[in-house]
């Protein structure tokens, strides 16, 4: 993810554009909210910078409809916090581009969903291993003591590695080899690739083996970038059944085969630790395109091949 780094100059800048934006578009509030912690210096300067006064309360749940109360952040990531605030017009510096005509005041164009601003106001820790330190608050432990002190850096360095596959390519790793004079024309099969992902509904393990198959047509592919392939997607936040289909569109994309097959065996602790706190239950999918798709002869011989 892109980092910017977010300065005093550019501030009191974007500042003095937003305060205009928010005169036209909303005339001058009867007092402004900011969003602790981001919204708070937001509002404290563009009261001063539109001669109103700034409010450290708010009533969330009922909005006094007769007081012209704006409420102000740094950011808009998801929406979800100015939901919160219900029916109060709602002013940011910055929106990702998703959000773009959702009726928030904005001093610019949204941002792309990829960058991440570390505004001038935020200590240099601040940003994912801060975010983690408030998740360790949250669940009811001490931060600071002495066995999770380094557990925030921690966490982030090891994202780095469970979440690489953001950073990888399929274009990048499938090189591809002539197959037209010694052409083979059989079922490649890399069997029982080992891996582990992480589930997008509960950002928790999903974990077992994936088989990837292939029938050449032009081109081949070295064995060991096949099991590459799956750690590209397996490195992401996933659904088994996408996965799958990612690394069987990749596939067909870049070798142009006859047909591209994946079959995937995995165990997800969301059931496991969680829920229905089930132990043994594997969650079987298959991608298939091409010739495993729509010939017979060779669905049957693949699905030998894969249950052997």
């Amino acid at each position: 993810m892109r980092k910017i780094q977010y300065g005093v100059k550019q501030y009191q800048k974007d500042v003095k554009i937003l305060a205009l934006n928010i005169r036209k578009s909303f005339g001058v509030p009867s007092a402004i909210f900011g969003v602790p912690r981001g919204g708070t210096i937001l509002a404290m300067d563009l009261a001063r910078e539109l001669k109103t006064k700034w409010t450290a309360t708010i009533p969330v749940a009922n909005p006094t409809r007769n007081i012209r109360l704006l409420v102000v952040d740094d950011i808009i990531h998801s929406g979800f916090t100015r939901r919160k605030y219900g029916t109060y017009p709602f002013a940011a510096l910055h929106c990702h581009r998703a959000l773009e005509g959702d009726g928030i005041v904005l001093w610019a164009e949204p941002i792309s969903i990829d960058v991440w601003i570390q505004y001038w106001w935020e200590a240099d820790e601040a940003g994912p291993e801060e975010n983690i330190r408030r998740i360790i608050q949250y669940i009811g432990d001490d931060p600071d003591r002495e066995g999770l002190k380094e557990t925030p850096a921690r966490v982030v360095k090891s994202y780095r590695e469970l979440f690489a596959g953001y950073h990888t390519s399929p274009d990048t790793l499938l090189k591809t080899f002539d197959n037209t004079q010694h052409r083979y024309d059989q079922i490649v099969l890399l069997k029982g690739v080992e891996f582990m992902s992480t589930c997008e509904h509960h950002m928790l393990p999903f974990f077992g083996t994936a088989s990837v198959a292939y029938l050449p047509k032009d081109r081949i592919v070295g064995l060991s970038k096949l099991a590459r392939l799956v750690e590209v997607f397996a490195r992401r936040l996933q659904v088994q059944e996408r996965m799958g289909e990612q690394i069987v569109g990749a596939l067909m994309e870049h070798l142009e085969p006859i047909g591209a097959a994946c079959r995937i065996e995995a165990k997800h602790m969301c059931i496991c630790g969680r829920g229905v706190s089930k132990q043994l239950p594997v969650a079987v999918t298959q991608s298939i395109k091409g010739a495993f798709r729509d010939k017979d002869d060779a669905r049957a011989e693949l699905s030998q091949l894969f249950n052997h």
